[in-house]
């Protein structure tokens, strides 16, 4: 009796310490072994019903186009993430930013190896650090006024470029870089700016 008892407790703990995840139609899922021999193994999951161990972990990547923003906060609380940059003539520029995006399917192990993370990280790290870069970069080499008038196109194109130069090795392809909204620029920029017009 007591050994029933006890193989039906392992049994209960073997299936209280595993879950049912899912990995959707337009997703893939990389399982990593977190213990045992084959710990630190990855293995690429496409779309299905998966039971994930005590020992392995599931990382979903979606694999459509996704829109992410990072922009000044719009209620009490929350982060601002806008993206400041400084301009040739040495003015600083605040700007909303949001980028659409998509991850391809045939490099996602090789993403996740270099990264060790999920794709909210990954965007919300590594993509919004080089748009930061590519911003700073491209301000540098103009002033102000022209990043507010007739050089704001040029601005953007150039920031588009070169993200997306740093980013398609690693198998993320960056569709668009765009502003989300005004550029917020000095008081004193503002009025030159309206006493020219």
């Amino acid at each position: 009796m007591n050994q029933r008892l006890a193989l039906f407790a392992l049994a209960a703990i073997a299936i209280t310490s595993t879950a049912c995840d899912y990995v959707r139609a337009g997703e893939v899922g990389v399982k990593v072994y977190t213990m045992g021999g084959p710990k630190g193994d990855m293995e690429l999951l496409p779309t299905g019903k998966y039971w994930i161990g005590y020992n392995e972990d599931l990382y979903i990547f979606p694999l459509y186009k996704q829109t992410v923003e990072w922009a000044a906060p719009k209620k009490d609380g929350e982060v601002d993430e806008s993206i400041q940059f400084q301009t040739k003539d040495n003015m600083i520029i605040t700007a909303d930013v949001g980028a659409t995006v998509q991850i391809e399917k045939d490099k996602v192990l090789d993403l996740f190896k270099q990264y060790r993370k999920g794709v909210g990280e990954i965007v919300d790290n590594v993509l919004r650090k080089e748009v930061k870069n590519a911003m700073v970069l491209a301000a540098s080499q103009m002033t102000v006024e022209e990043i507010a008038s007739e050089g704001k196109v040029k601005f953007i194109n150039t920031v588009k470029d070169a993200v997306r130069a740093k980013m398609a090795p690693l198998g993320v392809t960056v569709d668009d870089v765009f502003l989300l909204g005004a550029l917020k620029l000095p008081p004193n920029i503002v009025a030159a700016i309206d006493s020219k017009v």
